[in-house]
């Protein structure tokens, strides 16, 4: 298990002077000099000789570099929260729920999960060169917890994302009332700030597009089921495959087009390979929906 917060904070390192945040993009322009024009949300743009979109399920460049591309809801919700994990908590967690990530399945596929982050050394000098926040959020350690149920078990998404936190984790008991009570207990010691329903999508693999200045990685492109927890590594094999292609094109080994049509072809083999073998597992797992052709 991997603190995702920790791992931007990390990948952050260095790019201090580099990164701006709140710059949410909303579209972008392709100009004749092969440069892209870059709109954000302020009004403000920016020039770049290659656009990469990372913002997501909901990229705004996807959705404009490409259009036909499909992102079908999975019909499967998450209840989610974290459980600080403190000699108080541990004493009531059995101990053999301590694997990379427990699933425990009941009738209709409603799931309860629990994925501990224990962290291996907070006290190295690693961490203790970094800054108060970082020192701060690597000493605290946490399980992930989730309720999931298929969507028709599920309250409807208005009423879903309406509810409050603690209203949330009050119907996740509920609806674990009848369960082993170490089960209850783990929904119990969510952390009711933590609390949050997720709807599960995925994208639909895509016949492949002519390679242009503008490209897409992570969840902006191959969105998946979360069964196999599979994403967050897929994405960071992206930027490891795409870096290097642009590092190769930067220092003249191929053309920037041939580079971006080599990540393109590597990362829709990989990376659709990754949304069906999830969508597959979810499907036996926790119940949702198969993945159209």
């Amino acid at each position: 298990m991997v603190d995702r917060s920790t791992l931007r904070r990390i990948l952050y390192t260095g790019l201090e002077e580099a990164v701006r945040f709140g710059a949410r993009v909303v579209g972008y322009q392709s100009r004749p000099d092969a440069t892209v024009t870059v709109r954000l949300a302020d009004g403000r743009t920016a020039e770049a000789d290659v656009l990469v979109g990372a913002d997501g399920i909901n990229s705004a460049v996807r959705a404009q570099r490409l259009p036909d591309h499909r992102t079908v809801d999975l019909e499967a919700r998450h209840i989610a929260a974290k459980i600080p994990l403190t000699e108080e908590t541990r004493s009531r967690i059995p101990p053999q729920l301590y694997s990379a990530f427990t699933l425990v399945n009941g009738p209709h596929h409603d799931v309860v999960s629990f994925a501990p982050l224990e962290r291996s050394n907070p006290r190295t000098p690693l961490v203790r060169e970094r800054d108060p926040a970082f020192r701060a959020e690597v000493g605290r350690d946490f399980a992930l917890g989730i309720f999931s149920a298929k969507a028709s078990r599920m309250p409807g998404d208005t009423e879903l994302y309406a509810s409050a936190p603690a209203d949330l984790k009050r119907y996740a008991l509920q609806r674990v009332a009848t369960w082993h009570p170490d089960l209850i207990t783990l929904v119990r010691l969510w952390d009711v700030d933590t609390v949050q329903p997720l709807t599960l999508r995925s994208h639909v693999p895509a016949l492949p597009w002519e390679p242009a200045h503008v490209t897409v990685v992570g969840d902006a492109v191959h969105a998946m089921s979360p069964a196999l927890g599979l994403g967050a590594n897929t994405a960071l094999r992206d930027a490891q495959v795409l870096g290097a292609e642009l590092v190769a094109a930067a220092a003249g080994v191929k053309p920037l087009l041939s580079a971006i049509a080599d990540y393109e072809r590597a990362m829709r083999a990989y990376g659709y390979d990754a949304v069906r073998a999830s969508a597959s597992a979810g499907e036996r797992l926790i119940g949702h929906r198969s993945l159209p052709e």
